[in-house]
């Protein structure tokens, strides 16, 4: 208490009253930063997986079994404790009630933020025109992949498994595949009869999801294969006619230079698959006046989809983009807090 009075007799009250209320209001941000930098080490040394599995790490014995730095790693720990990301048993730690919920849910964006970090450490570089995205910089793919996936299975794989069950659909070929996880996800919820196919432009993807779906014991009921998506002629033979052809925030990044790529697109697979449904999950745009007032994680999202050269538009767009490819709406969900919209076309 005596110090207080102190401070408040140096600086006077309201000079001091000031400058803590303005120290508050930046803490959280600064904090925020260093606390995501903390958790990413965490995370891709893997020692936040086993945190999450109920470990009780010391920083000596964890440091020898992963080949990392003690001293680095204690104030790694040091930290989080403070901050209520982890608990303490003796001189151990363990992932704490806040770390927890932190790695529920919001885990994948985590990695999906991971993923864009060499954007934002570059940004003074593409501010000054020193650097740019897409030759200079790159997103790191295989993180944004894995923080899509896990964001997806809280909602859109939901809301799309949905639509593909009311819809009476079994065979269902899924663009832009990345690891299966889609497909692999559908494969627990519907019947005997479902048959899956999926493609991805990406070699590396397409191996991922070969040993992923042979992880879970699916790959005889789900097919992947290497393919363009642009290059219909070029599709995988011997496939059984697709019911339905899905594509989960696939098109947007497609957007940057126009729209006519993509709305050809879709009028390609109007006139190469007339009788097959298309079922579109996509990132829908806000306006700035909605993106302040809603106060969630999607301002950030535009903003890097921003700088990655990736172009966010309106559900209405998506609409007239349908429309003028020959398709009719079935059903459409959109869902304006988190700026995503479903379409489900024929």
């Amino acid at each position: 208490m005596n110090q207080i009075f102190a401070l408040l007799k140096l600086l006077g009250f309201s000079r001091a009253i000031k400058m803590k209320q303005r120290h508050d209001e930046a803490n959280p941000i600064l904090r925020g930063y260093v606390t995501t930098n903390a958790v990413w080490a965490l995370l891709n040394t893997g020692i936040m997986d086993e945190l999450i599995q109920g470990a009780v790490l010391d920083p000596k014995t964890a440091a020898e079994k992963k080949h990392l730095s003690e001293e680095v790693l204690e104030a790694l720990f040091h930290y989080l404790f403070c901050v209520d990301i982890l608990a303490k048993q003796g001189k151990a730690y363990v992932l704490g009630p806040k770390g927890k919920r932190l790695m529920e849910e919001p885990k994948g964006s985590f990695h999906l933020l991971y993923g864009y970090e060499p954007i934002f450490k570059q940004l003074q570089e593409m501010l000054k025109n020193e650097k740019v995205y897409g030759k200079d910089i790159l997103r790191r793919d295989e993180f944004v992949a894995r923080g899509s996936g896990e964001l997806c299975e809280q909602l859109p794989y939901q809301v799309m498994r949905q639509m593909i069950q009311e819809a009476g659909i079994n065979k269902v070929l899924d663009l832009g595949c990345g690891n299966g996880q889609f497909l692999a996800h559908l494969a627990t919820h519907l019947d005997a009869a479902y048959e899956g196919f999926g493609i991805d432009i990406s070699k590396e993807a397409v191996d991922e999801a070969h040993s992923h779906l042979q992880s879970l014991g699916l790959k005889d009921k789900i097919r992947v294969e290497q393919a363009d998506m642009f290059q219909l002629k070029q599709f995988p033979q011997g496939w059984p006619e697709i019911e339905v052809i899905t594509a989960i925030d696939v098109f947007h990044e497609y957007l940057y230079t126009g729209n006519e790529r993509i709305a050809g697109l879709f009028k390609q697979f109007k006139q190469y698959f007339p009788n097959t449904a298309l079922l579109v999950g996509e990132f829908c745009e806000q306006t700035e006046e909605r993106l302040k007032s809603i106060g969630s994680s999607f301002v950030e999202h535009h903003f890097f989809h921003a700088l990655s050269k990736q172009r966010i538009v309106p559900a209405e767009v998506w609409r007239q983009m349908f429309h003028d490819a020959g398709y009719k709406i079935e059903k459409e969900q959109v869902f304006d807090l988190v700026g995503h919209g479903y379409f489900l076309l024929r």
